[in-house]
């Protein structure tokens, strides 16, 4: 798989757990997958040392991965994404649609959503770099316009999860899975804003802890 593969290699070169992985999407056939990986880390701001003054880190920019379509079907774009939730291990994706927020009446906060979708952040979302910012930037601008889908998952592996208690029985050691994602895309006229696509499974029985 291509995109795992991907990820896996960014993985590899940042070395920091994986917080989560996002993806957005403007609704139009030809706009690409923009897939960020928001790492769980911190960086100094500038490698300069001034004596007495103290330089607070700041967290480490988002990695970004672009896929390309056209997509002629809004199934094809989910499935890709549940492919690569699958294989990192995942418990469930979130799937929402956001309308348009360039029109009249729009609240602001809708704005700022639709700008960190994209990786414009402000000073608590740290800008995504990239070789192309202006194309990413104009499928923030078609989003606007349009509405836009995105997606959220935790991967565990090679995720800040891994470090926690894991009862799902589908992972393998590492926090991974093999094999196709057995969970099928749901189309999306009807369904709301939101959809959740659970991936993980727990059958054992679980007893409440006692005080």
């Amino acid at each position: 798989m291509e995109i795992f593969d991907d990820v896996t290699a960014q993985m590899e070169a940042i070395r920091l757990p994986l917080y989560a992985v996002s993806v957005s999407a403007a609704h139009a056939a030809d706009s690409p997958l923009y897939l960020f990986l928001h790492w769980h880390g911190f960086q100094r701001a500038t490698p300069l040392h001034l004596p007495g003054i103290s330089i607070p880190p700041r967290p480490v920019p988002s990695s970004l991965l672009q896929v390309d379509g056209p997509w002629y079907s809004d199934l094809l774009r989910d499935e890709v994404v549940l492919q690569l939730a699958w294989r990192l291990g995942a418990w469930d994706v979130r799937r929402t649609y956001a309308r348009a927020c360039n029109e009249i009446g729009a609240p602001p906060r809708e704005a700022l959503q639709c700008r960190q979708a994209f990786g414009e952040g402000d000073e608590d979302h740290p800008v995504t770099l990239d070789d192309t910012p202006q194309g990413r930037r104009d499928a923030m601008q078609l989003a606007a316009r349009r509405g836009y889908w995105r997606w959220l998952f935790h991967p565990v592996k090679g995720g800040l999860w891994s470090q926690l208690a894991q009862d799902d029985e589908t992972l393998a050691s590492d926090g991974a899975r093999a094999g196709p994602c057995p969970v099928a895309p749901l189309p999306t006229e009807g369904r709301g804003r939101q959809t959740v696509y659970r991936m993980g499974r727990i059958t054992r029985l679980i007893l409440p802890r006692r005080l």
